[in-house]
């Protein structure tokens, strides 16, 4: 019972872990990985799991109260509705064709990264970064 409880405010939650096939990719190339949920103490409804291919831009703005502001350049739902058992371990194939996306140039102010977002019903959500490189 206090498995569900602590579960729906993040102790003892699914947690995610987003592993790609490389560090460095071509910009004609697909990125691909695999996105692994390890489930919590107690069953939990995944309701969706999305990786977002995005860029993030560290500069001082007046208009703005924050220093960091993402863009996201592509978008893939890779899951939709889904029981995660407790104490188990998913894995969730994806791919991205990053050919033809207009790429910022990276710097030490703007990086490149895959975000994935785990959508946990009645749950706080879980979240992954991974750097990503994109080379000529």
């Amino acid at each position: 019972m206090f498995d569900k409880i602590f579960t729906s405010i993040g102790i003892g939650a699914a947690t995610v872990d987003t592993k790609l096939s490389q560090a460095e990719y071509k910009q004609t190339d697909i990125i691909n990985g695999v996105v692994e949920v390890r489930g919590g103490t107690s069953n939990q409804f995944i309701a969706r799991i999305t990786v977002k291919f995005i860029s993030r831009l560290h500069e001082y703005r007046e208009d703005s109260d924050f220093d960091t502001h993402d863009k996201v350049l592509l978008e893939e739902v890779v899951l939709e509705e889904e029981d995660i058992k407790a104490n188990t371990t998913h894995k969730f194939p994806f791919d991205l064709n990053i050919d033809g996306i207009e790429f910022p140039s990276t710097d030490d102010t703007t990086k490149l990264f895959i975000l994935t977002e785990v959508e946990i019903g009645q749950s706080v959500d879980a979240f992954d970064e991974d750097e990503v490189k994109i080379i000529s």
